[in-house]
């Protein structure tokens, strides 16, 4: 008896998968398949008894899955706590199919929890995703009811300026903190720095700034020591006292005047000089 069918081949439509010879009976079976794709339309019984205890495998969710960011849940304000029912700091998701398209079999996720680097309570790093942003979700133990998004990923987006060996926090090209190459902080914003702290000290070898223009309330006492030369050089300076003014030269002191001085005096002037007071006139003295 010779065989005159071998699997692979197509009958009525369908391609042979095995070929069973007895004496000359000849049993043949085929596997469904979409035509258009190719895949079978029904699964092997190994397969289904896998799918049976592993729902998941037959889901797919035990791989991570690409979404994009549809809006944020909702706005998160100081004492929100998060839990599974209301993550509250988490974003609506529309998953993607392996070619990036949205998966229109799967429904809009809500309220996918954000990853918080450092979280703890009111601690941690926070920033909504815009929408469109591409992220990672996964599936706590492979159930479809406990998704949470592992990242996001910049595929979309346009890219800021970023060097290898570089670090980067940026908002917006204007609004910026960097660490260059050579470990130099450079921070930058077009709007408003503002800090608040109980103490501060600063430690630098040299200090340099550049301002239009500059306004400081000291509300207690205000003391600088200059172990060199102080220079202060300036259009004009006035010098207001609501009490006394005091100053204190261990060396000689000298003024030079290219213009006029005036003072008056409301009360009383005591001058007392150790040494000899020599006053020299060009003009008139008038006492």
């Amino acid at each position: 008896v010779i065989q005159s069918l071998r699997p692979g081949v197509d009958v009525n439509g369908e391609r042979v998968t095995k070929v069973h010879l007895t004496n000359d009976t000849m049993t043949i079976t085929w596997t469904p398949r979409n035509r258009a794709t190719g895949q079978p339309l029904q699964k092997t019984p190994a397969q289904r008894q896998i799918e049976s205890h592993y729902p998941e495998l037959a889901s797919g969710l035990h791989l991570p899955k690409l979404a994009r960011v549809v809006a944020p849940s909702e706005a998160v304000k100081s004492g929100n706590f998060a839990d599974p029912f209301r993550p509250r700091y988490a974003v609506d998701v529309q998953l993607l199919d392996a070619d990036g398209n949205p998966d229109n079999q799967t429904p809009v996720y809500s309220a996918v929890p954000l990853p918080v680097p450092m979280a703890g309570n009111d601690s941690g790093m926070f920033q909504f995703p815009p929408e469109g942003t591409l992220v990672e979700v996964a599936f706590t133990g492979g159930r479809p009811d406990k998704p949470f998004i592992r990242q996001t990923l910049p595929d979309g987006t346009s890219l800021p300026d970023i060097k290898p060996g570089e670090q980067l926090q940026q908002q917006r090209a204007e609004v910026s903190q960097r660490v260059t190459q050579a470990g130099d902080w450079v921070r930058q914003t077009d709007q408003t720095i503002s800090e608040t702290s109980m103490a501060r000290t600063v430690k630098a070898d040299t200090e340099r700034r550049e301002l239009v223009s500059r306004e400081t309330t000291v509300k207690a006492t205000d003391k600088i020591t200059v172990l060199g030369t102080a220079t202060l050089m300036a259009g004009a300076i006035q010098q207001v006292s609501a009490g006394d003014f005091s100053q204190a030269v261990k060396g000689n002191r000298l003024a030079s005047i290219t213009g006029n001085e005036e003072t008056e005096i409301a009360g009383q002037q005591s001058t007392k000089v150790a040494g000899a007071m020599n006053v020299d006139v060009g003009g008139t003295l008038t006492e």
